[in-house]
């Protein structure tokens, strides 16, 4: 997928859940992405003495009840999701899984007076998606948009991101998985995501050990 393609993907699914009208207050999904949050901030402040390991013991299963990891994989592999068995698939969503949390783990690792702050109310998408938008708010420097695209699978969870309000982590992925699947299959895709989670988890350390 090109880059002005992906922008399209984005912009349009964004707009077909922003321009929709709001969720009843009961059906919201806005306290999975409250919980969450809470979360993070938690594992922030006890960041240094959990380490990094503590870190994705303590979000993990957090993360779990928060994100349809199978469901984002199988969105970020494409069509050709529907021709691996099933095997290989439980394999790709166990590694993308790992990724994530560890990136997590790897980008929330210590606290500075961030917090976050959920923005409006949750908009429903003519496509079934329910998106909840929120903002990082560093410590003295400008918010970050963090909206979050949900469905309930039965419970509410998270299936896809929006970084800065509108480029889609799905889609994001979708460029890395589709070339890695093309050129080296399942194992190579499998390979390259723990390689990545263990190059965050060297990062870490290298960084503990700096400081």
């Amino acid at each position: 997928m090109s880059s002005v393609t992906r922008c399209a993907f984005a912009i349009f699914a964004l707009c077909l859940l922003v321009l929709a009208p709001p969720v009843r207050a009961a059906d919201t999904p806005a306290p999975v992405i409250q919980r969450f949050h809470d979360a993070l901030i938690v594992m922030m402040k006890k960041g240094p003495q959990l380490g990094f390991q503590g870190r994705v013991k303590y979000i993990g299963p957090i993360a779990d009840q928060t994100f349809d990891y199978k469901d984002m994989t199988q969105r970020a592999v494409g069509p050709s999701w529907s021709s691996l068995n099933p095997k290989d698939q439980a394999r790709l969503v166990a590694a993308f899984r790992k990724f994530s949390i560890y990136t997590y783990a790897h980008q929330f690792r210590s606290y500075d007076g961030e917090q976050f702050k959920l923005v409006g109310e949750p908009q429903t998408g003519k496509l079934g998606g329910v998106l909840v938008r929120t903002e990082l708010l560093p410590n003295g420097d400008d918010p970050v948009q963090l909206n979050y695209v949900l469905h309930q699978s039965p419970n509410w969870k998270i299936y896809d991101i929006y970084l800065a309000g509108a480029i889609s982590e799905v889609a994001r992925r979708r460029d890395d998985f589709s070339s890695i699947l093309r050129e080296k299959g399942v194992e190579g895709m499998v390979t390259a995501l723990e390689e990545k989670s263990a190059q965050l988890e060297a990062e870490d350390k290298t960084m503990r050990a700096q400081n």
